[in-house]
């Protein structure tokens, strides 16, 4: 189920309008073009520059693990480092 058809479901269950704020930052790395952090749900979205259309939603990282990743000068060695296959995740 993709995030259209959870969001769909979930104004189905719930009867409200679910409305996602988004709050892309841009970043400088050869890997990485935007990151997005949800501190409610802790996800972590991503948006790789090899695949500028999708959106890799990481579930449960924890924030310390995403201030690590944009404070870190090299944010691709860091992604590879402590949350690709480490953390469940979804595509969109």
């Amino acid at each position: 189920m993709n995030l259209n058809q959870q969001i769909l479901l979930l104004e189905k269950l719930s009867n409200k309008k679910v409305i996602l704020i988004e709050k892309w930052v841009e970043i400088e790395s050869t890997n990485i073009s935007k990151v997005d952090y949800n501190k409610q749900t802790a996800d972590l979205k991503i948006k790789f520059l090899s695949y500028p259309k999708s959106i890799y939603i990481f579930k449960r990282v924890p924030f310390d693990v995403y201030k690590g990743l944009m404070d870190n000068k090299s944010k691709g060695k860091f992604f590879h480092d402590k949350i690709k296959n480490k953390f469940e995740f979804i595509m969109n």
